[in-house]
């Protein structure tokens, strides 16, 4: 799969997003959810050898560029993100409690998200490098896409049942 047809195939996501808001918001986000966190593993899971690589490099006093930069807040970002997901999960699961996401879990998401943004901010000024990562295949995109899929069905239909 080309980096064009990738590029295409997410701003036609977004027309993919108007059935979502036909469907009860609570299913919506159960699904939505579990699509993050699923691309949000395959990122970790493909950016974290990169990420250790660049901690590796910097512990030896070596210096990095834009290239692992970008790896360090990529690795931050979707961290962030799985750990927010899971906490909303629990929050969720625990029948909402009142206050419940206000825990130091989320701070600490937030606090992530800081970081990885002030690591993508950084490498603007930064010499470009290269970071070694396998390529990427369609078949990992879609199998991202399917396990999310049938994540956020077995949620929903928890949900429902729970009901």
């Amino acid at each position: 799969m080309t980096n064009n047809r990738i590029v295409i195939a997410c701003l036609l996501s977004w027309l993919l997003f108007i059935p979502v808001t036909w469907t009860p918001i609570l299913y919506a986000l159960d699904f939505v959810n579990a699509l993050g966190f699923t691309f949000g593993a395959v990122v970790l899971w493909r950016y974290t050898p990169g990420a250790f690589w660049a901690l590796y490099m910097i512990a030896r006093g070596k210096p990095i560029g834009r290239g692992a930069m970008l790896v360090l807040g990529i690795v931050q970002t979707w961290l962030a993100m799985i750990v927010r997901t899971l906490a909303i999960w629990r929050w969720r699961w625990l029948v909402e409690p009142v206050g419940g996401l206000d825990s130091i879990v989320m701070a600490f998401a937030a606090w992530l998200i800081i970081g990885g943004g002030v690591c993508h901010l950084a490498a603007s000024t930064m010499p470009a490098d290269k970071v070694e990562c396998p390529q990427l295949s369609a078949r990992l995109l879609w199998g991202a896409l399917v396990a999310g899929l049938m994540l956020g069905a077995c949620i929903a239909y928890g949900r429902s049942n729970a009901a």
